[in-house]
């Protein structure tokens, strides 16, 4: 969640909550949202609204993304995750996740290309808010943990090759590989702010020396093997990362890694901004013109 403002013709961010519900969880298995993913994801709802209400937030811009898009259940769940928000939910085509992350990250009245690896789908967009063109691929670390790793196969010997293979093999049979990325592409969302502190060797989460940090694809293969290769609980000793995700980050890097090496990208910028920003920023850009 975050909170913007329109402060002399231009958006001032005045916080930022996170949280992570895992509302795919098990999605890819059953077909449907469950009712442990419901109830983490009220809560996080209930949160958001209280924080809403401190602040005295005049609008709520709410969307939904790959597990609502994708539930058979989504009609029963919205009105339940609705009520606890306060507000209504916009289920949002991956196309369209892609275009308000990109002008989350780059703003609007200027060019990038993005790369957003989400729970379950990665999105891949180059251009500007007017004029983009987007990929929206069902790689998700949570969908693709339920999927290969799921029940403690993550140090096996080739689980980390097979994903890898497949998420390369999503990537050349879809139009990313037409995409013109340019120069620089930012990476958002918590596999890469992970792999960003994990090189830094940071133990508390510090956006100004995270936001453009240049991660090169090196980096992240060691830290991916690194991660494929520790127990559990070595995993979940590693300080600072967000313990929602540590399970899911393993399987996070193999999706980044065979994006970049299937783009030919020897290295990303972490933005710690994304789809929550440019939900902000086109809202408040479109009542400026």
């Amino acid at each position: 969640m975050a909170v913007g403002e329109l402060r002399n013709s231009d958006v001032e961010f005045v916080a930022d909550f996170h949280s992570t519900p895992r509302l795919g969880e098990s999605l890819h298995s059953t077909g449907i949202i469950g009712a442990a993913s419901v109830s983490r994801c009220v809560q996080s709802m209930h949160e958001f609204r209280e924080h809403a209400s401190k602040l005295h937030v005049e609008k709520i811009l709410a969307v939904g993304t790959s597990a609502l898009r994708n539930a058979t259940n989504r009609g029963t769940v919205l009105p339940i995750l609705e009520s606890a928000l306060g507000a209504p939910i916009e289920i949002i085509s991956g196309q369209r996740e892609a275009m308000l992350t990109l002008c989350g990250v780059v703003g609007v009245n200027r060019h990038g290309s993005v790369i957003d690896i989400g729970g379950g789908s990665t999105e891949i967009v180059s251009g500007s808010l007017d004029r983009h063109s987007a990929v929206s691929l069902e790689l998700g670390s949570v969908l693709l943990t339920d999927e290969y790793i799921a029940g403690g196969h993550r140090t096996e010997t080739g689980v980390k090759e097979k994903l890898l293979e497949f998420v390369s093999q999503q990537v050349v049979n879809s139009e990313a590989l037409s995409l013109d990325v340019g120069m620089k592409v930012f990476a958002v969302a918590g596999t890469p702010v992970s792999l960003a502190m994990l090189e830094l060797g940071m133990q508390v989460f510090d956006e100004k020396a995270i936001h453009g940090f240049e991660l090169s694809l090196t980096a992240a293969e060691k830290w991916s093997d690194y991660l494929f290769s520790i127990t559990e609980a070595e995993l979940k000793r590693l300080p600072g990362i967000d313990r929602g995700r540590i399970d899911i980050l393993p399987v996070g890097t193999a999706i980044l890694i065979g994006v970049m090496r299937s783009m030919l990208l020897n290295s990303i910028l972490v933005s710690t901004k994304g789809l929550r920003h440019g939900l902000i920023n086109n809202y408040l850009f479109k009542a400026i013109r």
